[in-house]
């Protein structure tokens, strides 16, 4: 699509303009310490002329505090002829470029899309994903599982699966959060760790965004595994006991030193060996009940 050098209701050329809020917004930038990212977004950034890029990019490393920019953008696959060594070398500078890609299905992940994600990610330029949880389109295990091992076999870490927000028009396309959580279990224990992206919920009115995985803690003390079985999440001993256990490291080492090492005990040696041993037979004849009280 072409875009107009005057917007209507203007005299000031749209060029001017921009140039103009890009030297303010780096000067804000230069002046708050406190900035640490730079996030590109919009609309997709990388539709951007490399030329256009550099200058900006450029900019930004030079500014000390700024350590990481990140790209987020659907162009590697919507439109993966953009990719090219130019852009390539216009992200590869000193600071970090992140690039996050906005991919829903493995379908959009062809032969061309490909190519353009082994041309960053052999830059050296580390690629993230973003997926919106959608009814109808990925709302299945099976689904999710295809697209997140497609995105890590091309070297794409699943970054977070996002609830479906509350916009006009979409609602056809939500799962409730109960649904969502279910899914986000399923994928636990049937593909790897790599594969497993965040749930998250970006809280209507500009609050950020939350986990709203599944738990697998439970109330008494047990942890559900991947398969539904409870398990406890350590073995119950008792802190005394415990206790007992950990002071017993030293009569170890004693006998190392004296069988292995040739080393002499003297006579506290064995009177602090001694008084362990009788620790441990005398709670060992308490009651794990009783001797926690």
């Amino acid at each position: 699509m072409c875009v107009p050098g005057f917007s209507p209701g203007t005299s000031v050329p749209a060029a001017e303009r921009s140039h103009s809020q890009l030297a303010a917004a780096l000067d804000y930038i230069r002046s708050h310490l406190e900035i640490w990212e730079v996030i590109f977004t919009g609309g997709d950034p990388l539709i951007m002329a490399p030329d256009r890029l550099r200058p900006i990019l450029r900019a930004l490393d030079g500014i000390e505090h700024v350590k990481v920019i990140r790209f987020h953008t659907r162009v590697p696959v919507v439109d993966p002829d953009r990719v090219t060594e130019d852009l390539v070398e216009a992200l590869t500078m000193d600071t970090p470029v992140w690039v996050v890609m906005h991919t829903d299905h493995s379908q959009e992940i062809g032969d061309d899309a490909r190519r353009a994600l082994r041309l960053l990610a052999g830059s050296g330029i580390p690629l993230v994903s973003q997926t919106v949880l959608l009814k109808g389109v990925n709302g299945s295990p099976e689904a999710l599982e295809d697209l997140f091992r497609t995105l890590i076999v091309n070297r794409v870490k699943p970054y977070y699966l996002h609830h479906g927000d509350l916009a006009v028009g979409t609602s056809h396309f939500r799962t409730t959060i109960g649904e969502g959580q279910a899914l986000a279990r399923s994928l636990r224990g049937r593909v790897s760790g790599l594969c497993q992206p965040t749930y998250v919920l970006d809280i209507p009115g500009g609050h950020g965004k939350v986990p709203i995985g599944p738990t697998y803690l439970n109330g008494d003390g047990t942890v559900t595994d991947p398969w539904g079985t409870d398990n406890y999440a350590a073995t119950r001993t008792p802190v005394t006991t415990a206790g007992v256990l950990l002071n017993i490291i030293p009569v170890f080492g004693l006998a190392f030193a004296v069988a292995l090492l040739g080393e002499r005990i003297d006579g506290w040696q064995y009177v602090g060996a001694a008084l362990i041993l009788a620790g441990i037979f005398l709670f060992s004849e308490i009651p794990a009940a009783d001797a926690d009280g």
